[in-house]
């Protein structure tokens, strides 16, 4: 009986080690490929012509230039270069919550909760952003590698920014 729960205890413990190795690296040092997406490229604005203020875009500033990624088993910290601006957000991968502060664009430099999990092959971050008498702006944000067109490609990272209940997103490539 030892010996058979050993040999479950030992098989579990392989299943979680290969689960881990599943997940793709995304560290390295990725710069934006401009010519594949556009820095920004969010959605028609929801404004209504009375002032207020639902322009085309995510809101969230333009995308970073240069990402520098490290990766272990517990979180993935991203140090965001706009230019000469540097932002430092650490997401862990098991649906934990941390708090980041929001690089540029609407809310920057404010601490923002996010809640960050490993989904399939990529890895998905949650967060809202208060915006002054009005509700939340809720993001989705993902991290995957491969193309847009679904292709495999480990030097090539997609970072998907959504906001929530609206058409606005943006999409941008990276190259290491």
């Amino acid at each position: 009986m030892k010996y058979f729960a050993a040999a479950i205890l030992a098989g579990a413990l392989v299943t979680v080690v290969a689960a881990e190795h599943a997940r793709p690296n995304l560290a390295g040092t990725w710069k934006i490929d401009t010519s594949q997406a556009p820095a920004t490229s969010g959605g028609r604005g929801g404004g209504n012509g009375r002032g207020n203020s639902r322009g085309g875009g995510v809101g969230l500033g333009l995308a970073a230039d240069t990402l520098v990624i490290t990766q272990n088993y517990t979180a993935v910290t991203i140090e965001e270069r706009y230019g000469s601006v540097r932002n430092v957000v650490v997401l862990p991968g098991d649906g934990k919550k941390s708090t980041n502060q929001v690089g540029v664009g609407r809310g920057a430099g404010i601490p923002v909760e996010f809640t960050s999990r490993w989904k399939d092959n990529f890895l998905l971050a949650t967060f809202s952003v208060p915006v002054q008498g009005q509700a939340p702006r809720q993001y989705e944000q993902t991290f995957a590698l491969g193309r847009k067109d679904g292709g495999k490609d480990n030097d090539v990272l997609l970072l998907q920014i959504k906001e929530v209940g609206t058409t606005n997103s943006r999409t941008a490539i990276y190259r290491r």
